[in-house]
């Protein structure tokens, strides 16, 4: 039957018979009483939400990650943790498939292996593929109703292999600068001129001459040009972009 408004329904399936049983409705001027869900509920209705729960597994993988290449940062650790017992109630109220479910822990398995093995970006681009392969199998016993979007699905596996991209470039970066070892990592490094041609750089005191011979003064901004046989910085000044000596 169709029905511009619920009274008029109801009126219009007063009198009919239910089927096996014969049961008789009784439906004209029924009274209609609405009860709407309080904001828990709602809540709780929300974090069911298929895109919800990928999404929720997705920030507590990203925390923890985070968490293991910085232990001690503790914000990112806390936050991957509440997300992913979000996500982990959703997966007990709705019904997964097993298949799904394991495919998104071998993702997951695939991110955490590349902080420690780097793969040049193979553990990476697997982990996305299982990712996106895994959230949308992962709720098919739910029905259609309660199934992951394909753009959410791709756009979350995009965001965590971007993500450790940037993150790995950076650890390269780290790897392939030469090392500073010894006084000739100070080269290069600003220090302020004390007293009796003392020059702190790195909370140490350096004894150090300028460059071009002329007396240091005390208070003023220098830069280390070179570390001499006697352990002697050779400074010189550092001007501002207008070409005067910072006061």
């Amino acid at each position: 039957m169709v029905a511009p408004t619920l009274r008029a329904l109801l009126n219009q399936v007063d009198g009919t018979k239910t089927v096996p049983k014969g049961f008789v409705l009784e439906t004209a001027g029924a009274a209609i009483e609405e009860i709407e869900m309080s904001f828990w509920q709602r809540a709780r209705d929300l974090l069911v939400d298929p895109n919800l729960i990928t999404l929720m597994l997705s920030i507590g993988l990203i925390g923890i990650v985070v968490e293991l290449w910085n232990p001690g940062l503790i914000f990112p650790g806390t936050v991957g943790a509440i997300s992913l017992i979000l996500g982990l109630y959703g997966l007990q109220v709705l019904p997964v498939s097993l298949a799904g479910l394991f495919l998104m822990i071998l993702a997951a398995a695939f991110f955490v292996a590349e902080a420690f093995v780097p793969t040049h970006g193979a553990l990476t681009v697997a982990g996305g593929v299982m990712f996106v392969l895994g959230s949308l199998i992962l709720f098919d016993p739910a029905g259609d109703a309660y199934q992951v979007s394909l753009p959410v699905s791709i756009g979350i596996a995009a965001t965590l292999a971007l993500l450790l991209g940037f993150a790995l470039s950076r650890v390269l970066r780290v790897a392939r600068r030469p090392a500073a070892v010894g006084v000739h990592g100070l080269v290069g490094g600003e220090g302020v001129v004390r007293r009796d041609g003392l020059v702190s750089l790195n909370g140490e005191l350096w004894r150090a001459t300028r460059d071009d011979g002329s007396p240091l003064i005390p208070g003023e901004h220098v830069r280390v040009g070179k570390v001499a046989e006697d352990l002697r910085l050779v400074v010189g000044s550092m001007t501002s972009p207008t070409g005067e000596e910072p006061s």
